[in-house]
């Protein structure tokens, strides 16, 4: 085999793995594609056990008296609070142990952009003083609201006290990013317990539309959970919303539950009304106290229409098609680098087979030397 037959089958070498290496990548995108869409539309799946732990409980203050409950040594909440190192910044108080000093510059430096995000999604909110405690060591969540809170919960808000109570130990490792949507969902809460009815007393918002709302303005997901969604929307197994008005199940796998159904509807009414919408709404039922009323007020449309249109929008997201679509971009853009990289490995496999063609076939077929006797 001469150097030019040699060079050839090179290059088809070449490109025959530069072909199979781009199958294979094709092969396993599908492959994932499929696992993904089969993983959250089987009843079977994973989403209904080991759920990650939801980071928000919400209590309501004990009539105010949540300063003076006697604690197991004795002492009452303002006492300990006495002990805590404090930092100020704009709208709360951030308290904590000195232990803590590094969670609670973060918290301190995330608390005025959190802030802003809910003021601006609520922007009818007047503006309010806060206090962040950090939870570690000498004080714990329930300490610290006066109330019974769930083993599962790492961040609680007491909107009657402006209160917002931070498991450190559960909070430490997480990334910035979770913390500062734990946050703002916390914030959340406080600024929808400033709505006023018409004779200025404060409004309570069904829970799920609190629970709802918060989620959506922090943006705050799980995935597990909504694979849960989608598994109970096919067993029929979703939480009525009457059920959910006045709390949530203490029980993670069912808390986990009526916190995703109420992230799902609030963000389907945003889908369906805008941002406009949703707004109209916490202000119609700040007026009349009545979900029912509020909502048709607000929007123009049926309670019940709007829950049946729901359902199928929530079914659609949870079929084939709608986990395709909302996996689309991952894939699309996994499939670009596959397309670019094999393009890129074609161009220089062609580069090199055009070399090769403008060298001689047989360098020996070149005139010998002649040399003359003198």
């Amino acid at each position: 085999m001469d150097g030019n037959e040699a060079g050839w089958t090179g290059e088809r070498i070449g490109m025959t793995r530069s072909r199979l290496l781009f199958l294979i990548l094709c092969f396993v995108l599908l492959l994932a594609l499929v696992y993904r869409v089969f993983s959250i539309t089987s009843p079977s799946g994973s989403g209904t056990t080991d759920l990650p732990q939801r980071p928000d409980f919400q209590v309501e203050a004990p009539g105010g008296q949540e300063v003076h409950q006697k604690r197991g040594d004795g002492k009452s909440l303002s006492e300990v609070l006495a002990t805590l190192e404090q930092w100020e910044v704009p709208g709360a108080t951030i308290l904590a142990t000195s232990s803590e000093m590094e969670l609670s510059k973060t918290v301190s430096r995330l608390y005025p952009e959190c802030m802003e995000k809910v003021r601006k999604m609520l922007p009818d909110v007047d503006p309010f003083l806060s206090r962040v405690i950090i939870c570690e060591g000498s004080i714990n969540l329930s300490d610290a609201v006066g109330g019974e809170v769930p083993s599962w919960a790492s961040a609680v808000a007491v909107s009657d006290e402006g209160l917002i109570a931070l498991d450190a130990d559960r909070l430490r490792p997480w990334p910035v990013g979770r913390l500062q949507a734990t946050l703002t969902h916390e914030i959340c809460h406080l600024a929808l317990g400033q709505f006023e009815d018409d004779g200025g007393e404060k409004v309570r918002f069904p829970r799920w539309l609190d629970e709802g709302v918060a989620q959506w303005i922090s943006e705050d997901s799980y995935l597990g959970t909504e694979e849960q969604l989608y598994q109970a929307l096919v067993v029929s197994n979703l939480i009525p919303f009457h059920e959910i008005e006045h709390g949530f199940p203490a029980r993670l796998i069912h808390a986990q539950l009526a916190y995703q159904q109420s992230k799902s509807f609030v963000r389907y009414l945003d889908f369906r009304f805008g941002e406009k919408g949703v707004r109209e709404f916490l202000a119609e039922f700040a007026r009349n106290l009545d979900v029912y009323v509020a909502f048709e007020a607000a929007t123009g449309e049926r309670w019940s229409d709007v829950i049946q249109e729901w359902k199928k929008w929530l079914e659609f997201q949870g079929s084939p098609l709608g986990s395709f679509l909302r996996q689309a971009p991952l894939f699309s853009l996994g499939a670009f680098l596959v397309l670019l990289a094999y393009l890129r490995r074609r161009r220089r496999d062609r580069a090199l087979r055009a070399g090769w063609k403008e060298e001689p076939d047989d360098l020996s077929t070149e005139p010998a030397p002649v040399f003359h006797d003198d």
